[in-house]
């Protein structure tokens, strides 16, 4: 089974790979902030990275769940990286940064089913000429 072709991640191989790129991105951001000492992150610094961050955790599932119907693509964006924050520090709690990554997926989720249906009743349609 080919991950990049295989449907609940995308329907296209270049977009899944860049969603895949986007889940590894953000987690990688998310856990190396956590883990880097306080002074080698200054507050304004610390800032912008959290809100990008924050931005791309509340956008990036929805927006690839619009562009490329991954179901699963789109709800590991939304869970992956606030997981594997919480494991990566030892603490294994309902948060509001997973209650918020959880409401994001199933969000995302229902977007992209919504639209992998909507496409396939438009191809199954007949067509009217």
């Amino acid at each position: 089974m080919n991950v990049l072709t295989h449907p609940a991640f995308g329907r296209d191989a270049k977009r899944t790979a860049a969603g895949l790129t986007a889940t590894l991105a953000l987690t990688a951001t998310t856990v190396a902030h956590l883990h880097a000492p306080a002074a080698a992150r200054p507050g304004q610094v610390s800032t912008i990275v959290l809100a990008v961050a924050a931005v791309g955790l509340l956008f990036a599932p929805i927006a690839y769940a619009t562009w490329n119907r991954g179901p699963a693509l789109a709800a590991a964006l939304a869970l992956t990286p606030p997981v594997a924050a919480q494991i990566s520090t030892g603490t294994i709690v309902a948060s509001s940064d997973v209650v918020a990554g959880v409401l994001i997926a199933v969000l995302a989720v229902t977007i992209a089913v919504a639209r992998s249906e909507g496409s396939e009743r438009e191809r199954r349609a007949p067509s009217g000429d």
